[in-house]
């Protein structure tokens, strides 16, 4: 029998290595036994502003509050939900509290789903 799992059943400890935009982390993720790798997390359930365009002040300003709430060597949890374009999708925890929900109470996102 062959066991098929599309995505991890369970977080991973990662640490940041820096933000691309509101909803967007680069993070080194440890897979264990001296394993790590470097991935573009886009995260899951919400939507930030662009930082280029007609909504690049309120990107600015969602990038700039993502860094100082996440500053490069942070350390997080991870659960990956999918994949888009060249980034994993995945929900991420920071102090026991979704990453997503913090930028959505303050103001820098909004939900969103991803599409199937």
């Amino acid at each position: 029998m062959i066991w098929t799992i599309p995505f991890p059943a369970h977080p991973y400890r990662a640490k940041v290595e820096r933000v691309v935009d509101g909803d967007t982390i680069v993070v080194i993720i440890d897979l264990g036994l001296d394993v790590s790798t470097t991935v573009h997390v886009r995260l899951d359930g919400i939507n930030a502003p662009e930082i280029i365009g007609a909504s690049h002040e309120q990107g600015a300003a969602a990038k700039k509050w993502l860094t100082d709430y996440l500053p490069s060597g942070t350390e997080v949890l991870v659960n990956v939900t999918g994949k888009s374009f060249a980034r994993w999708v995945g929900q991420m925890i920071y102090n026991n509290k979704s990453v997503g929900t913090s930028l959505l109470e303050v103001g820098h996102a909004v939900p969103w789903t991803r599409p199937k």
